[in-house]
């Protein structure tokens, strides 16, 4: 297998397909080789796996590839790396209505794109506060390009998630279980962009 070199997207750190790295978007002048052994001292925010971007302060439902970021009783929702990348280049994204109610694993949107079409899921049952069409309408790539931070889908509101949480993962846990999902799928999220 040949590695490719590019300058990762997110915190312009060198790396080819076949490393892990933590990229550290907040420590200007952090050099991954030579502080690699003062990583345990460090708050490290973002594990990259075969370039596959895994933050860790989000939560995941590892089955659905959809990623989750609580804010009081609402929470923002998108695609992780991993399932943008195996999507490919969005074409069209059709949301659902604000104020649905939507149960667990069915629909909150329908993205389409050169070699897919299909749901994007929900994670527990919920209600559509917010969807981010209109960031979308301005650029239909923005899940490709951010897909952890302009590239979010919908903002909603939990409605059974004491009883529909059990299988969401964090932290080093969401990081391990998602190394294993992205060796499984032979998954290389390396792509150099502007």
């Amino acid at each position: 297998m040949r590695a490719y070199t590019c300058t990762h997207r997110r915190c312009g750190v060198e790396i080819t397909t076949f490393q892990e790295i933590l990229c550290l978007d907040e420590l200007v002048g952090f050099d991954t080789w030579r502080d690699a052994p003062l990583l345990n001292q460090r708050n490290i925010y973002v594990m990259i796996f075969y370039a596959c971007d895994i933050p860790e302060d989000l939560y995941y439902d590892i089955e659905r590839d959809v990623w989750i970021r609580f804010e009081g009783d609402l929470a923002t929702l998108g695609m992780t790396d991993v399932a943008q990348t195996r999507c490919g280049k969005f074409a069209a994204i059709s949301f659902r209505n604000v104020g649905k109610q939507v149960e667990q694993g069915k629909a909150l949107a329908t993205i389409e794109s050169a070699k897919w079409v299909g749901p994007f899921p929900a994670p527990f049952s919920c209600e559509i506060i917010e969807t981010n069409e209109s960031g979308f309408a301005k650029n239909i790539l923005l899940a490709n390009k951010e897909p952890y931070n302009d590239g979010w889908l919908v903002k909603v509101r939990p409605t059974n998630l004491e009883n529909e949480r059990g299988h969401l993962v964090t932290g080093d846990e969401a990081v391990e279980k998602y190394k294993a999902r992205i060796q499984e799928l032979k998954v290389n999220c390396l792509r150099c962009v502007d």
